[in-house]
């Protein structure tokens, strides 16, 4: 697959009534990345750890949030690829995010079938393995 718009969203629990906070998308055309997209409100004034979308707003349902992700996916017409697509497409789904059926591709499926019998697939366990 040589375009594909990697995604990653941030939630604040596994529960998907726990919210969207912050989306990021690149977009890769032959594995260049030509169009990137971030989404996140941050809270005025938050002076906490800002991970698993603390210290941002909750945009599930913010019309303008959504219309730009659609817009996106409007301009390019290529799969999506989270690392753990059925954690992500619950939550888009869920939110209503995807107007039409994509195309929704697991790297860490991908990975586990081609990297056997690793401790964790996480990402952080990714960026420090070799091969």
């Amino acid at each position: 697959m040589d375009n594909m718009i990697l995604i990653d969203i941030e939630t604040q629990s596994f529960n998907v009534e726990s919210g969207i906070y912050e989306v990021a998308c690149l977009v890769l055309e032959n594995y260049n990345i030509v169009d990137s997209l971030y989404l996140g409100i941050p809270i005025e004034n938050y002076t906490g750890v800002k991970k698993y979308g603390y210290g941002f707003h909750n945009i599930s349902k913010t019309k303008s949030e959504i219309n730009k992700f659609r817009n996106l996916l409007t301009n390019y017409d290529y799969p999506l690829v989270a690392h753990n697509c059925p954690f992500d497409k619950k939550f888009l789904d869920f939110y209503e995010w995807l107007d039409v059926e994509r195309d929704f591709y697991c790297s860490m499926r991908a990975i586990r079938l081609k990297e056997k019998g690793m401790r964790s697939y996480s990402l952080g366990s990714l960026i420090s393995h070799t091969t």
